[in-house]
């Protein structure tokens, strides 16, 4: 009796263990999926067939894809191509168990680019690697806002310069030019009269360069109301010499925004003439104006010969430009108006296909947009 009295307590402890093992494991399964589908982050399980073998909601956001159509490809179909053998390389590595950490650019499904930072961790079973944990955190607002900053902070020192400059050049070109239009009334007939017209032309020049200065030097105040932007297109129109050769996507009723309609206008004008300068004399832009998801788009595309990918992370650049006798002032120019106004300005082109510019302002500014914009001004 003792015995079969000490075999039951056995079991019964045993069954104990059993249990508690269940639970533990039910509790460490519950923890698991708690942190793999709740995470903010997209994280996501890759086989060695390269194909999501699990992914969780935030992925999905991430990517535009659902998990079932993520488990229909391989993750390499997201990948700029550019990018694929370097990511199958760090994929190899950590199949050798290693953990990598890197930038990644991926493709989402409706076509924009997504700027991720992967961390990429082996996955064992019995001490054998059968596949990836991934975790990817969307670097794509940290990028922009870091580049906004960036930016504003550019515009803050070349504003500061370009005001004592303009002051310092203007004053003693008021003289020249005065002296210079005295001489003019002279010696209009003689041979003179030529290159003081001469001087008189590159005065002017001069003085154009000094406007574009004080437009970069920061204004004390923007008195901003809600102007229709529609209207202020059509006003920007109406400098331009060749208007027919503008074709006009713009809604039918007024689309109002907060701003200052003088350097709107001149945004638009500005935009406008690079892009006819870039087309032939045959050819066409196109300018649009759309109200997607709370913001405001306007896109301005010509179909001339593009821009060279080595070039652009210089354009925006102070004094930088491709057009001969142009200060190089305009784009920094556009920037500058867009970011006293909250907004964002891309530029895509690709070489032989033409260029867009787009121009988007939010109907409500975030405050994160709103801090780095008051520290641009400070």
């Amino acid at each position: 009796m003792v015995v079969v009295l000490i075999l039951y307590i056995l079991e019964q402890m045993d069954q104990k263990k059993i249990v508690q093992q269940r639970i533990d494991l039910l509790e460490s399964e519950h923890r698991y999926n708690s942190l793999f589908d709740l995470n903010p982050e997209g994280v996501f399980v890759i086989g060695p067939d390269r194909n999501f073998i699990k992914a969780n909601s935030s992925l999905e956001q991430i990517t535009g894809y659902t998990f079932q159509e993520l488990s229909r490809m391989p993750y390499t179909h997201l990948l700029k191509e550019d990018q694929i053998k370097t990511s199958l390389k760090n994929l190899e590595r950590v199949m050798q168990g290693e953990t990598v950490k890197h930038p990644l650019t991926i493709f989402h499904k409706d076509g924009h680019e997504v700027e991720l930072e992967i961390t990429s961790i082996p996955f064992s079973i019995k001490n054998t690697i059968t596949a990836v944990i991934g975790i990817a955190k969307d670097m794509t607002a940290l990028n922009e806002a870091q580049e906004f900053k960036q930016r504003a902070q550019t515009l803050a020192s070349v504003g500061e310069l370009a005001a004592g400059l303009a002051h310092e050049i203007r004053n003693p070109l008021t003289s020249i030019n005065g002296f210079a239009q005295l001489f003019q009334t002279q010696y209009a007939k003689e041979e003179t009269g030529h290159f003081i017209r001469i001087m008189l032309k590159e005065t002017e020049r001069i003085n154009f360069i000094i406007s574009q200065l004080m437009i970069l030097a920061r204004p004390h105040m923007i008195i901003k109301q809600q102007h229709d932007l529609t209207r202020v297109l059509h006003r920007s129109f109406e400098f331009l010499e060749n208007q027919d050769t503008i074709q006009v996507d713009l809604p039918k009723t007024p689309v109002y925004y907060m701003c200052e309609e003088n350097l709107m206008t001149q945004l638009f004008l500005n935009l406008c003439k690079n892009a006819l300068e870039a087309i032939p004399a045959t050819g066409k832009i196109s300018v649009s104006l759309k109200e997607v998801n709370e913001s405001i788009t306007i896109s301005i595309t010509d179909h001339g010969p593009g821009i060279p990918e080595d070039l652009m992370p210089m354009l925006g650049q102070p004094f930088y430009t491709t057009k001969e006798g142009n200060p190089g002032l305009g784009l920094l120019i556009c920037y500058q108006i867009v970011q006293h106004h909250e907004g964002k300005m891309t530029i895509e082109s690709k070489e032989g296909f033409g260029t867009t510019v787009s121009l988007e302002f939010p109907m409500h500014v975030t405050n994160e947009r709103r801090k780095l914009y008051e520290a641009s001004i400070i």
